[in-house]
């Protein structure tokens, strides 16, 4: 009797909880790969700011696959994801030429609607053995580091550009600048599709002196393998490394979503989020918070992108497009 008056009141409970849920919206969020934490941290975050907000319940979901797969299932048609949350900004200029993105996306929100930023850095293992300190020191014989394939990683395409910015700065032609990529490019052990790919490779199979990786995903991971050793080496300049946000207009439309989607985005520049933001160790935009935070982000200087490439387009056709350079310099 009574364990069948506990059955029942599980059966109750749950149909209660469904029907609580019956009426929610569900978001969906595509992202880059090594987001998953943090989302699934902003997931509460945002559902009770919208719940004080509209009195609705949301259900978020967010994807973080291979980034150029996700792009592509969206141009494609064949993802109806309502908002995009990337990490750089040729991503959504793609899906603004497509129509799925407004082409005014970057007014949508504040600062260019990039809520955070970060960098690339340096993990090196434990007593750092190959004394690696800057860019030219991972070119030295015997040595070896990892980071994501640029043709398929934002991740990739940003460590690809922080090396070529240090090869601006230190080579006066392009000649002499292509031969340190090209070496730079012999030095890496291996190219996996994504930021977490790179990372199992590094931790778990021992490859590579050096990964090179998000100063946000740097963080975690010493933070999640204490007894590694692992040492963060920043170096004297990189790449700044924006991640930019942006509605996927057709789909939140259709989907009912628009209003949701663009209060899901603005809520990453509100204080909390901020800090939200600032605990997983990215650079925010908010003044107050990113003072707080100053102590554990290093002074570097950093180029943007436009400065080392140019456009997000033209970067992808001179470097990334089949026969580009990184093809080139590999051969």
């Amino acid at each position: 009797m009574t364990g069948s008056f506990y059955f029942f009141r599980k059966i109750l409970f749950g149909l209660l909880l469904l029907s609580a849920f019956a009426g929610a919206k569900t978001l969906n969020n595509t992202s880059y790969q090594l987001s998953g934490p943090l989302y699934d941290a902003y997931e509460p975050l945002f559902t009770a700011h919208w719940s004080k907000l509209k009195s609705e319940d949301v259900i978020l979901k967010h994807s973080n696959g291979v980034l150029s797969k996700a792009i592509d299932a969206l141009l494609n048609g064949n993802s109806k994801v309502d908002v995009v949350t990337l990490n750089n900004n040729g991503d959504i200029d793609k899906l603004a030429s497509a129509g799925l993105v407004d082409t005014n996306w970057r007014e949508a929100f504040p600062n260019d609607a990039i809520p955070y930023y970060s960098t690339i850095v340096f993990i090196v293992r434990k007593g750092n053995p190959k004394n690696i300190r800057n860019w030219d020191d991972l070119i030295k014989a015997k040595t070896s580091f990892i980071f994501p394939n640029p043709t398929t990683s934002g991740n990739g395409k940003y460590t690809y550009l922080a090396a070529l910015a240090y090869a601006q700065e230190n080579y006066s032609t392009e000649a002499e600048q292509d031969e340190f990529m090209k070496n730079f490019i012999l030095h890496t052990a291996v190219f996996d599709n994504g930021g977490k790919d790179v990372t199992n490779r590094f931790i778990k199979k021992n490859i590579g002196d050096a990964l090179l990786t998000f100063e946000s995903e740097a963080y975690s991971i010493l933070q999640q393998n204490p007894a590694e050793g692992f040492q963060i080496v920043v170096p004297k300049i990189s790449v700044r490394a924006d991640f930019p946000v942006a509605i996927v207009e057709k789909n939140a439309r259709a989907n009912g979503n628009f209003e949701l989607a663009q209060e899901y985005l603005n809520y990453l520049f509100s204080s909390e989020a901020q800090e939200l933001l600032a605990s997983f160790n990215y650079r925010v935009i908010d003044r107050q918070v990113a003072n707080a935070n100053s102590d554990k982000f290093p002074i570097v200087k950093m180029k943007t992108p436009e400065e080392i490439g140019g456009s997000w387009e033209n970067i992808n056709k001179t470097h990334f497009a089949s026969g580009g350079k990184f093809f080139q310099l590999q051969k």
